[in-house]
């Protein structure tokens, strides 16, 4: 139905994972609008889940005139993200190379046994191969510094500092209700804190990580916001 980008963030999935770069969201939010720059791309819907609600509400407060709509589908908002866990792997910045390579293994395995427990509702929807390819982009010395970069520089500060108000697009607020890292209550302050109309869809038997729960009522919820939401 649309011509759609599904970006691979700095540091994230097959992009590069340059040692020094900016991994903030706001560094994040003004690569993708050079992105749209470089496509020739004047104006999106804007889609965010998880850091890249992050990244895509820092873009839509500071690119208004790049953005048609915007979709948070369980992004972070507010301080609702950076769990525990997160915070972890950032801790790991400054240890020195041959011990982080000596705990690379552990590292990983950790972060394997949790993915399914924190991310999805039903057990089914995260079976071995999708684990695995969850945590492909994370292996080798370039992978693990990347996983710590994007754990480790993000800040809830550059969330708050938003000013909701001036983000004045429709917006979607799409969210799995078993979601176990980011609450509800999100999608209901955005909702009173936002400049524009937001609209509140809830995906019941989903978590997290809605996209392998209930990937196609998903991508329906959000097609008919676009198809039948005016801008």
């Amino acid at each position: 139905n649309f011509q759609t980008y599904a970006i691979d963030m700095l540091g994230y999935g097959k992009s590069d994972k340059p040692l020094e770069a900016d991994y903030t969201w706001t560094g994040q939010a003004n690569r993708l609008a050079k992105f749209m720059d470089a496509l020739g791309i004047k104006k999106a819907n804007i889609v965010g889940h998880d850091q890249g609600g992050g990244v895509t509400l820092i873009f839509c407060s500071k690119y208004p005139e790049k953005v048609s709509r915007y979709i948070s589908a369980n992004g972070c908002t507010y301080d609702y993200c950076l769990p525990i866990v997160v915070r972890a792997f950032g801790t790991l910045k400054d240890m020195p190379e041959d011990i982080l390579e000596r705990f690379h293994p552990f590292i990983l395995g950790f972060w394997w046994a949790l993915l399914p427990s924190l991310t999805v509702y039903k057990e089914q929807s995260m079976p071995t191969h999708i684990i695995n390819e969850y945590m492909r982009p994370w292996e080798g010395k370039e992978g693990l510094r990347a996983l710590i970069n994007v754990a480790s520089q993000p800040s809830l500060a550059e969330l708050l500092a938003v000013d909701l108000s001036k983000i004045k697009v429709p917006t979607l607020a799409m969210w799995a209700i078993k979601d176990r890292l980011l609450s509800i209550e999100a999608a209901y302050r955005l909702q009173k804190d936002m400049g524009g109309p937001v609209t509140i869809e809830i995906l019941d038997n989903a978590g997290h990580f809605w996209q392998e729960d209930e990937p196609d009522r998903g991508a329906e919820i959000i097609k008919k916001f676009i198809l039948n939401t005016p801008v």
